[in-house]
């Protein structure tokens, strides 16, 4: 059994450099990392959060998730999966995703990878204040054409009619289509 050390970077809005080095054993699970990492970061943990595995241009992939929406994805959930299932050499890479709606992302690199066994997880180095959870407002919709929006295509398109003059579904009644 081997312990890990892992560089976990948060992406602060003010962009200073605030991350935490963790120390933990390979052999523990996703979900034991995620709640390390919340603990150093001092966030309350009542969100949902995945984390991706990456390449080396932090492109995403795999998918961890807390919990499995369907039974096909029941094997990559954080409880079933070793920390040793995301990270296997120095320099891997993985990104963790906190809460949906805020869109807390935490880079995190594998930067040593130790033959000595670690019993508890232990924050190695900590570096920058850790920004309170509630500082991150939650995202709003994207502006698809840079002027207004999704409400624009509304007042092109008109409030209750869709691109075709068809009624939108806001005033759809359910009791007439049984």
């Amino acid at each position: 059994m081997s312990s890990y050390t892992l560089h976990v970077l948060i992406d602060t809005k003010d962009k200073q450099d605030v991350f935490r080095d963790i120390k933990i054993s390979s052999e523990q699970t996703l979900m034991d990392l995620h709640q390390v990492i919340l603990d150093a970061f001092a966030f309350s943990g009542q969100e949902i959060s995945s984390f991706f595995s990456c390449d080396d241009n932090w492109d995403g992939d795999q998918e961890y998730t807390q919990i499995a929406m369907e039974p096909k994805d029941e094997a990559f959930e954080m409880g079933r999966n070793k920390i040793s299932a995301l990270f296997k050499n120095k320099g891997d890479k993985a990104i963790y995703q906190y809460d949906f709606l805020r869109m807390w992302s935490f880079l995190i690199e594998l930067i040593n990878i130790s033959p000595e066994e670690c019993p508890e997880p232990t924050v190695l180095l900590s570096v920058g204040e850790a920004p309170k959870e509630e500082d991150k407002e939650i995202s709003e919709l994207p502006s698809f054409d840079g002027e207004g929006g999704l409400d624009s295509l509304d007042s092109e398109w008109g409030e209750d009619e869709d691109e075709f003059g068809e009624q939108s579904f806001d005033s759809f009644d359910d009791e007439s289509y049984y």
